[in-house]
Parts: structure tokens; C-alpha cells; sequence
């Protein structure tokens, strides 16, 4: 390839380096091994470009030349052979550059590509409720300042950059105020101070129950003595039951 691209030697004809090249195309295109050791001289280079540059006109010159280039070039990236149908290169060289063939890929995700962890919190519900939760609890103040809200609302103009992903519902409102013993044990017991029938009472009464039940194993603080036990019940306590109704009320009381 070097003599017949040599200007002051006439050993080959010049033209013969349109088959060489076709030749070493086709060798490098299954034998890693030749690939290995021509793209390890620059005078390979040079010839290359040299003859593509002299006969650019010839169609099969210029898908060779570049064919050849490319295969030196991308060498340490090449797996399999065309023979058993697994040449492939990575994704990322297919998918960005316009390649002189068709071949498979390998490489679809690096083994160094750190995991999206924002996708994967997304993706798992109840993940994404728990950084909710805690990141509203940071930015309002914590738990007690949030489930004194009515409602979720968003709209002041110091929460226009507050992430969606990080907002909360109504819904999810509702679950963060039963989940806490606190709020309803005093809810509850307002309930029943308040209530205006007899199985609205009974109601609230078992409620409360069974979040005492659930303050006792679960053996958290809670200054649960502050609320109003004695309001709540004294209506029952302080005067005789009049009927069947009054009678299970005061029981329960």
C-alpha cells in the first residue's frame, strides 16, 4: 500500500491501492488480531487518508477507506464477528455517529452509570410518601405544625418553586393525621364532648379505644393526660341514664 501511494516510486501502480484497501478492510473486519496491529502504525493512517483523498471519486474507495478507518479507530470496542452474526459496538458510538455499516450493539447502560435515585424513589410509592412526608415536616416545622393544616395549599408565592414530586394531597393529609396518636386522641375526645347522638359517641368511644390500645404498645411519648378526659366524659358520669343508650355510654365511660 505504501509503494504504490509513493510519488517517486513506480513499483505498483497507484490504482492498485483501491483492492488493497478492500482487502484490508475485510481482513480487519474478522480478525481482531490484524485490526490490533494496524492501528498500532500511523503510516497506516496516512495511507488511508492519503488514498481516499486521491481517489475520492470511487464509490467502493470511499465505503472501504472509511469502513477500515473506523474499524481501526474503534478497535478496543468491537466484539464478535460478522461470520457468527455478533459484530457489535457500543450504543452510544451507533446511536451518535452515522456508521459505514449495521451491526448490533452491546453496552445499552455503562456499568459505570450511577442509578438514578430520583427515578427509583418515583417508582416505589411508598418510598416517595416517606420523602414527602419528611421533606414537608422540614420545610413547615415538623409533624405537629403539619397536621394542624385543614387542607393541603400550596399557592402562596414562597412554595411557587416547591417540586410536585414533593407535594402533598389531601389524601395524603388525611393518612399522616391517623397515623398520629396525638392528634387523634384529642380529636376523638372532642368527638364525643361534641356529639349529638348516641352511636356517634359510641363510635368515637371505640375509636379512642383502640388508639389507646395502640398508645400502649407502641410505647411512645405523648403527653396525653393534657387533654380534655374530664370534659369529654363528664356529661356521661355526672347525671343517671335515662335509657338503654345512656346505660352503654356510661358503661363505656
Amino acid at each position: 500500500m505504501k509503494t504504490a501511494l509513493a510519488d517517486q516510486d513506480y513499483r505498483d501502480y497507484p490504482d492498485s491501492i483501491v483492492p488493497i484497501m478492500s482487502i484490508l478492510k475485510n481482513l480487519c473486519l474478522y480478525h481482531s488480531n490484524v485490526r490490533e496491529e494496524l492501528s498500532s502504525s500511523i503510516e497506516v493512517f496516512y495511507c488511508i487518508l492519503r488514498g481516499l483523498f486521491l481517489f475520492f471519486t470511487e464509490e467502493r474507495m470511499r465505503q472501504d477507506s472509511t469502513t477500515l478507518l473506523f474499524l481501526l479507530i474503534f478497535k478496543d470496542f468491537i466484539r464478535g464477528s460478522p461470520s457468527t452474526a455478533t459484530f457489535s459496538l457500543p450504543k452510544v458510538v451507533c446511536d451518535k455517529m452515522q456508521l459505514p455499516f449495521q451491526c448490533n450493539t452491546h453496552w445499552t447502560i455503562s456499568e459505570y452509570t450511577k442509578e438514578n435515585l430520583k427515578a427509583f424513589i418515583i417508582a416505589d410509592r411508598w418510598s416517595l410518601s416517606s420523602v414527602q412526608i419528611q421533606w414537608n415536616m422540614e420545610i413547615f416545622g415538623g409533624l405537629d405544625e403539619l397536621i394542624k393544616w385543614e387542607e393541603i395549599n400550596y399557592d402562596d408565592h414562597s412554595m411557587l418553586n416547591f417540586v410536585d414530586d414533593l407535594k402533598l394531597s389531601n389524601h395524603d393529609l388525611q393518612a399522616i393525621k391517623s397515623s398520629s396518636i396525638n392528634f387523634c386522641v384529642k380529636r376523638y375526645l372532642n368527638a364525643i364532648q361534641n356529639g349529638t347522638s348516641h352511636s356517634d359517641v359510641i363510635q368515637s368511644i371505640e375509636c379512642l379505644t383502640l388508639y389507646m390500645y395502640l398508645y400502649k404498645i407502641s410505647n411512645i411519648d405523648g403527653n396525653l393526660l393534657s387533654f380534655p378526659w374530664e370534659n369529654s366524659f363528664a356529661r356521661f358520669i355526672r347525671s343517671l341514664p335515662s335509657s338503654e343508650e345512656d346505660l352503654i355510654l356510661l358503661k363505656m365511660s
